[in-house]
């Protein structure tokens, strides 16, 4: 009567109408609600069987909307999460591979600072088992070289196995794990990749002297890496040396951008690589 009053007269033919579609999406909500528990044949058929004596085009329209607006039918199903190698992107269920791991259980000394990249979990990014898991709370252990799942529900940590984690994303830095024949080489940084890759391997040590506190103290370790080889950078010299002929090149371009190789080693050696590579050296 409301609804009559507000818009406008309702013929008995519109009556009829509605009532057949609210009835047709009653059932529809039935059928997605039920699916979980019966064969696909079966759903088939009883499809099959209830559109033979309606409009097909109303049926779906109906059946749609239950879905949309029933999708907790679906909660607690676990979908088994194949390999790909695209890396697609996963949502988190009880099912998820995400799970895969041991309980990070790490005993802590007494100490300032902590063995973490960043000390508290925060929302970043995995590429494990070859799916992608977008915005979910994790820790990158550098002392262990270990990346944590900081589950949100029980609050537990999980240890995801280095051998599944292709790379990661955390506060805007970009890891990668590097592998060879022998397995696992451990997480890096990327900091330019073209056809050259320039890394950065960061570590932590806890460092303690007599009765005192101790104290993780974070250094860095760079890297290019072309084809195989991975060449350790650790001054000026031996990145101009890497240029080969090309080297009074580099050290020109070095000082005409007012770089510092001590004040930022990774920044400097990536800016020269990527000069580099921009002119065909």
């Amino acid at each position: 009567m409301i609804i009559r009053s507000v818009y406008w007269p309702i013929s008995a033919k519109t009556k009829r109408y509605t009532y057949t579609c609210y009835y047709q999406y009653g059932y529809a909500v039935k059928l997605i609600k039920t699916f979980d528990r019966s064969s696909l044949s079966g759903t088939l058929y009883t499809i099959f069987q209830y559109i033979r004596g309606m409009r097909f085009c109303t049926f779906f329209f109906c059946l749609f909307s239950a879905l949309i607006f029933n999708l907790n039918a679906f909660a607690g199903t676990v979908i088994p999460e194949p390999a790909d190698t695209s890396s697609p992107v996963r949502a988190i269920n009880p099912g998820s591979l995400i799970y895969s791991g041991p309980e990070y259980a790490k005993v802590y000394t007494s100490a300032s600072g902590s063995p973490f990249f960043r000390d508290q979990a925060i929302n970043g990014r995995v590429d494990y088992y070859q799916n992608r898991y977008e915005n979910i709370p994790i820790l990158y252990d550098i002392e262990s070289d270990l990346v944590i799942f900081h589950e949100p529900v029980n609050k537990i940590r999980i240890s995801l196995v280095n051998e599944k984690v292709s790379g990661f994303m955390i506060d805007g830095h970009h890891f990668i794990a590097l592998k060879d024949a022998t397995g696992f080489r451990g997480f890096y940084e990327t900091l330019y990749q073209g056809q050259r890759q320039v890394l950065t391997k960061w570590l932590k040590i806890l460092t303690r002297t007599g009765a005192e506190e101790g104290k993780y103290v974070t250094y860095s370790k760079n890297f290019i890496q072309e084809g195989n080889t991975l060449l350790q950078v650790s001054n000026k010299q031996e990145l101009f040396r890497y240029f080969g002929k090309n080297k009074k090149k580099m050290q020109q371009y070095y000082q005409e951008q007012h770089l510092n190789f001590k004040k930022d080693p990774a920044h400097t050696i990536a800016s020269l690589v990527a000069f580099a590579e921009q002119n065909g050296y």
